[in-house]
């Protein structure tokens, strides 16, 4: 391999690192800010974790899933930036679990449903909401609308780091053999 080869992808390797390095450091930033604030905390979205429902200030689920997201992000930014022989195999392993972790924890099964049906029997029944109002109209009501965009743009530039960082590790794992 020519060096300027070997400078290009190693460029694009501090690149990958700074990027999962921030995003590291957002995920942490995030959890400390909502155990320290609770106004802070109360502006963060509820989300399903295992099927219970759980906020960032909620210990233990929802703390220790961010928190470990996190850390395992920053991990990786090391690995790359300090070309550790290690990265080409645990940036990809530890980014796809932790994603497939947390796609599952955040997705709603038979009991989260359940609670969200009572909800809106309750609802109903108070008047707050109409008759005719369906779990979804509920979501909608109760979710904020900044939630949802938020939510598809950062499943999407995870998948697109995921994909670029293993790609780039896979085809480059002769420069981090160092």
């Amino acid at each position: 391999m020519s060096g300027a080869h070997d400078a290009r992808g190693l460029g694009f390797g501090k690149v990958l690192g700074a990027l999962s390095g921030a995003a590291g450091l957002a995920v942490l930033g995030a959890v400390v800010a909502a155990q320290l604030s609770p106004t802070i905390a109360r502006k963060l979205p509820v989300f399903p974790f295992f099927d219970t429902i759980a906020r960032f200030s909620t210990p233990p689920a929802a703390v220790v899933a961010a928190a470990l997201a996190g850390v395992l992000l920053l991990v990786a930014a090391w690995g790359l930036f300090t070309r550790r022989r290690f990265v080409t195999w645990y940036f990809p392993a530890a980014g796809w679990i932790g994603f497939l972790v947390t796609i599952a924890a955040m997705w709603p099964r038979e009991r989260l449903w359940g609670l969200a049906e009572f909800g809106l029997k309750a609802a109903q029944q108070s008047g707050r909401i109409s008759s005719k109002a369906t779990v979804s109209d509920l979501v909608r009501a109760t979710v904020p609308g900044w939630v949802w965009p938020a939510l598809i743009l950062t499943i999407v530039l995870w998948v697109l780091l995921l994909v670029a960082g293993t790609v780039y590790l896979r085809r480059n794992r002769d420069l981090y053999q160092a």
